[in-house]
């Protein structure tokens, strides 16, 4: 059921989803955990570091992200078509809460190893895929549905607006209350969020009964019927694999632009920027018709800029690609998820959601991974020009083999919809 917040004027403006009172709470404790989650990570990396001296054990660390949560994914969506979501959310963040607590004692007592730094990523991985499956699906009951796109938008502004300022309070609160002292700030977030859903009114109905693995199964099979939805997952997961530059900027701090720690620190935000642009474009946009068309276009413009950064040895040029690609993906990425919500069935929003989690944040590290090993090979530059050519190649595939996407962008006249989906 929508939240009895929700069901005043029928407007779609920019800001619209701000008049559930259930999203403000939601939103505004997001916000502040989100933060304390920024923080956490810039802890858990220098931990690691100061543990090992090593590389390879920091790069170690995205397996045990990656692959807890992809897996916990692949079931997550179901178990949130056919439980309330709001219950499911609520246990998940408990349960990140509790792992969180217990790595700040470690760290706080001096007990902590190496083992259970992983294992308490891994632990909070798996709670991240069920977290996310269940919000995801939840924040469409939060608001009306004319308010879905705002309430998209205004949500996707988290993570990069905390991206600018949670690393550096993060570093600010190792250098005055230590490791443990970053990582209880996250608990704190976790216990804000556990508040916030639970004075919610928002709720949603149980669906569906049977086994499990079926009803997973039966998610795989929505996605792939519907043309439109598997060709963003399938555009999302390429581009979160291949126009990930994350491993590499260190490389082009130190080596290749000179400009040291402080110039790496410039180059994120630099991005994160970007993003913040792009939310406020997203937010601009609000209704109009112009959705599938900045996705076509956004999604090899990208990967273009991203290879302008890889060729460029002088920093304003390289600033301004990494600000357009930042801005960029924040732009297609929010819209990309407005079209999903906006065209799944509810019974199947919990699944379709889980998968779009899996494509953009679960692959996300195979990126770091991929781009670490070229760049080993064949050398930075040459590493990230030629994963961004693939990864048009690969957009432009898709998108001319789902024609009726093409017709709705207004980028081909409409046909005949074909009656099977790519195998995309």
């Amino acid at each position: 059921m929508h939240s009895d917040a929700t069901t005043g004027a029928r407007d779609g403006g920019r800001l619209s989803a701000l008049k559930s009172s259930d999203f403000r709470i939601f939103w505004g404790a997001s916000l502040v955990s989100q933060i304390g989650g920024w923080a956490a990570q810039v802890a858990t990396s220098w931990l690691l570091l100061e543990m090992t001296n090593s590389a390879f054990y920091l790069g170690l660390q995205g397996l045990f992200l990656a692959v807890p949560f992809i897996g916990s994914s692949m079931i997550a969506g179901a178990v949130a078509d056919r439980m309330d979501r709001k219950r499911l959310l609520l246990i998940t963040q408990w349960g990140a809460l509790l792992v969180s607590a217990a790595q700040a004692g470690l760290v706080h007592l001096g007990l902590i190893e190496v083992w259970q730094i992983y294992a308490f990523s891994s632990l909070s991985w798996v709670c991240a895929g069920f977290e996310t499956a269940a919000r995801q699906s939840l924040l469409p009951n939060m608001v009306q549905k004319h308010q879905i796109p705002s309430a998209i938008a205004l949500y996707s502004t988290i993570h990069r607006t905390t991206a600018l300022i949670g690393p550096a309070l993060g570093g600010l609160t190792i250098a005055h209350f230590g490791v443990a002292g970053a990582l209880f700030s996250q608990t704190i977030g976790w216990a804000l969020l556990v508040w916030a859903v639970t004075v919610m009114k928002t709720t949603s109905v149980p669906g569906g009964t049977g086994p499990l693995f079926t009803a997973v199964k039966a998610g795989f099979s929505y996605a792939r019927a519907h043309r439109k939805i598997a060709a963003l997952l399938a555009v999302q997961a390429s581009t979160s694999v291949l126009v990930n530059s994350g491993a590499l900027l260190p490389i082009y701090a130190r080596d290749i632009l000179e400009i040291g720690p402080q110039g790496l620190g410039m180059l994120h935000s630099v991005t994160g920027l970007g993003s913040l642009v792009g939310m406020g474009l997203v937010i601009w946009l609000g209704h109009r018709g112009t959705h599938g068309r900045w996705i076509v276009f956004g999604s090899t413009l990208q990967p273009v800029f991203l290879a302008g950064f890889g060729m460029s040895t002088f920093l304003p040029l390289s600033m301004l690609m990494l600000f357009s690609a930042g801005l960029v993906e924040m732009t297609v990425g929010t819209l990309r998820q407005t079209v999903m919500q906006l065209s799944v069935d509810d019974e199947y929003r919990g699944r379709v959601m889980s998968l779009s989690s899996i494509s953009a944040r679960g692959v996300s590290p195979f990126g770091n991974l991929q781009s670490g090993t070229l760049a080993t090979l064949i050398g930075a530059p040459l590493a990230i020009v030629s994963s961004a050519g693939l990864a048009v190649c690969i957009a432009m595939w898709v998108w001319f083999r789902t024609p009726e996407f093409l017709a709705d962008a207004g980028v081909i006249r409409r046909t005949a919809e074909p009656a099977q989906s790519p195998a995309v």
